[in-house]
């Protein structure tokens, strides 16, 4: 997969649980590391410390989710920024894991502020999903890319179509596309 790394990016991952989205995330994620474009990470999820799916990552990085948690890392990185006359911090990295559910209010201002600012902190956003309906509209105008592993549940699909699908003249049309490119297990499609 070829994704532009001039700048920090937000990518949203969507797959039901077991479709590979995890294994996608952290093959990408560790060829960013390995190449040197990130240099630190932070994780939030309801269960990554209980399933270790993120030991490749240092001690520390992982943390319970929580949006005041959240707001108060990137806070963190602004003030680093303001306090060191606006230098670029390293690339890093903050992945959101399964928000869906844990967090009440997709819309809650500390996040919609966190996916507008991340590319002042330099800071790479990758949110998976397992439910596309939990995909708050804020990110179908600001997201880079979006990572999409197949789905059959009708209203999880419309959600789909409406987050990457609009290009497409038909919904039907986008469906019968999307269903061709996922319909072997691990398979995904990405959109720009």
């Amino acid at each position: 997969m070829d994704i532009d790394v001039s700048r920090p990016r937000l990518i949203v991952v969507l797959g039901a649980c077991a479709s590979g989205k995890s294994y996608a995330v952290r093959s990408m994620c560790k060829q960013l590391f390995m190449q040197g474009h990130l240099k630190f990470a932070r994780v939030y999820s309801k269960t990554a410390r209980v399933n270790k799916e993120y030991s490749w990552l240092p001690e520390g990085a992982v943390h319970d989710i929580d949006v005041k948690g959240i707001a108060k890392y990137q806070n963190r990185l602004l003030k680093w920024r303001e306090e060191n006359d606006g230098k670029q911090l390293p690339m890093n990295l903050l992945i959101l894991d399964d928000s869906y559910g844990t967090i009440r209010n997709p819309y809650a201002p500390e996040l919609l502020s966190l996916y507008s600012t991340h590319r002042h902190t330099n800071t790479w956003v990758i949110s998976i999903l397992q439910f596309a309906t939990g995909i708050p509209t804020t990110l179908r105008g600001i997201c880079d890319y979006a990572i999409v592993f197949g789905d059959r549940f009708a209203r999880s699909r419309r959600a789909i179509w409406n987050f990457v699908g609009q290009w497409y003249a038909k919904e039907q049309e986008f469906l019968d596309m999307f269903d061709a490119a996922t319909k072997e297990q691990y398979f995904c499609l990405i959109f720009q």
